[in-house]
């Protein structure tokens, strides 16, 4: 899978509903636990119990995110990727 996003790029969301949502998309959600918000890529949506839940992760990573996620924390989809080069290390 090609990278689209990079440390420093500015991204532009769109509050979205989940059913909206589908597979290969780049949202960004309220993690659950450390409150910060995070884009990921979605790759597979599931029903438990008749809500709906998104597996996500990020391209960087070798594995999918550990936990399923609500659609409660989801803030929106990424429309926009502005690509900037300037890296504080």
């Amino acid at each position: 899978m090609k990278f689209l996003i990079f440390p420093g790029n500015e991204v532009v969301v769109k509050k979205t509903v989940s059913s909206e949502i589908k597979k290969w998309d780049i949202i960004v959600f309220k993690d659950p636990v450390f409150k910060n918000p995070v884009t990921h890529r979605v790759v597979r949506k599931v029903v438990c119990d008749g809500e709906e839940f998104f597996i996500t992760k990020g391209d960087f990573n070798l594995k999918e995110d550990f936990k399923k996620l609500s659609s409660k924390y989801i803030i929106g989809k990424v429309v926009k990727i502005n690509k900037s080069f300037f890296l504080l290390i």
